[in-house]
């Protein structure tokens, strides 16, 4: 028998598919009414795939809509946890403003001033903090009339709640930040006392809404970190040279980067130390809530030069305590003694709480009898795998020598 055109291939088949169906049918009008109840189940059946796929993706949607309206919901309810606001009127009497909290939890973020010499509406803001174990004072400051008016807060830790209490009020020409003593008036007249107002039609200063939060546990962060690298805006920022005979300026020497931006710092003749600190948010002290969490780092590395060479300057991280937001991590740092050409210098971060920095880098100077000039040209966090290895095995060491008697002699 011959083979069929390949172009007629589609009528042969149904043709024989026709035939077997009327051999079994035996009737050719039953053989069609088998074939369309064959379609049709086809049809029914690629309906069916499709409906059960919508659903699908319909069930699909309607899961991740409700899981975004739970986590949007959940975040409201822990953002209304975490921030709070004490409207009544604070005095020199203890007033609980929180409840079942830890006051080492806690971070002021303003306040009012109210009171009959007050003018108007007088947003002021947290100037200086000190924070111990029991307790945290703090000062409002706001400058109103040509005049800077303050307010000395204080918090305390009783049981398990919150108390605060204004502790003194007073006006100032100039800025009071610092933790001014007022017990005895300024001999030069500048700072005066003024009374503390018990409601908002008294004469004198007082406080009122004030605001507050806990803080946010900070997720570690990926490496490397930038604090300063070619001029790049970062999320650090130098606070303000103590004194001011330190100088910090991006005018320089070429940079060893094609193109880059370097630091240039300079020191007058003077005893006293200076310093200068990056920190976030910028030129903060210690009174916003901020800072990194640098847990992924194990060096920080500084690259720098001196002008003429054998300057000496000390490199460090953290240090900033006491504070109504503090470092985690203590004064960790490093004295070194600068080259004429650009060198790596590298500080370990071993063993140290990195939780929380907000001073990521620093630079000190102690009393010099002459000008000094050196450059800086990157400050750059990292994680290095060999120097975990060989600070993994020098703990190693240690242990057993401790197991075996042996002890460190210094001198």
């Amino acid at each position: 028998m011959a083979k069929p055109n390949r172009n007629y291939a589609p009528y042969y088949a149904l043709g024989k598919l026709l035939e077997k169906l009327f051999a079994i049918g035996g009737n050719p009008l039953q053989a069609l009414f088998a074939l369309g109840g064959m379609l049709i189940a086809v049809v029914l059946l690629v309906a069916g795939v499709a409906v059960a796929i919508v659903l699908l993706v319909g069930i699909v949607v309607l899961l991740v809509w409700i899981c975004r309206r739970i986590a949007k919901w959940n975040s409201r309810r822990l953002a209304k946890k975490r921030y709070g606001v004490f409207n009544k009127f604070l005095t020199t009497e203890s007033q609980i403003i929180k409840k079942k909290t830890r006051l080492e939890t806690l971070l002021v973020t303003s306040a009012k001033m109210k009171g009959g010499a007050i003018a108007g509406d007088c947003r002021a803001e947290v100037c200086w903090s000190k924070r111990s174990s029991t307790t945290l004072s703090f000062q409002l400051q706001a400058k109103q009339d040509n005049c800077l008016k303050c307010v000395h807060v204080v918090l305390e830790q009783v049981g398990k709640d919150i108390v605060a209490r204004v502790d003194w009020a007073a006006c100032a020409s100039s800025n009071m930040q610092g933790g001014y003593d007022f017990s005895s008036k300024d001999a030069e007249g500048r700072v005066s006392s003024v009374p503390i107002a018990t409601n908002e039609g008294e004469n004198g200063y007082g406080v009122v809404n004030l605001r507050f939060r806990t803080f946010s546990k900070l997720k570690p962060i990926a490496m490397p970190m930038s604090i300063w690298k070619d001029g790049l805006r970062s999320r650090w920022g130098a606070s303000c040279p103590v004194p001011k005979t330190l100088k910090i300026n991006t005018a320089g020497c070429e940079s060893p980067n094609s193109g880059g931006v370097i630091l240039k710092v300079e020191s007058d003749a003077t005893r006293r130390p200076a310093e200068v600190a990056w920190r976030n948010p910028r030129g903060d002290w210690g009174e916003k809530h901020g800072g990194t969490n640098m847990a992924k780092a194990n060096v920080l590395m500084v690259r720098a030069r001196g002008e003429i060479g054998g300057e000496k300057v000390f490199f460090f991280m953290g240090g900033l305590k006491n504070r109504m937001v503090s470092d985690t991590a203590d004064e960790h740092g490093r004295m070194v003694c600068l080259k004429k050409k650009w060198k790596t210098y590298c500080i370990p971060l071993h063993s140290i709480d990195l939780t929380r920095v907000k001073t990521a880098f620093g630079l000190r100077i102690e009393g010099l009898d002459a000008s000094m000039v050196f450059y800086v040209c990157d400050v750059v966090y990292r994680h290095s795998w060999w120097r975990a290895i060989v600070f993994g095995l020098e703990k190693v060491f240690c242990g057993l020598g401790k197991c075996f008697g042996f002890a460190r002699h210094s001198g």
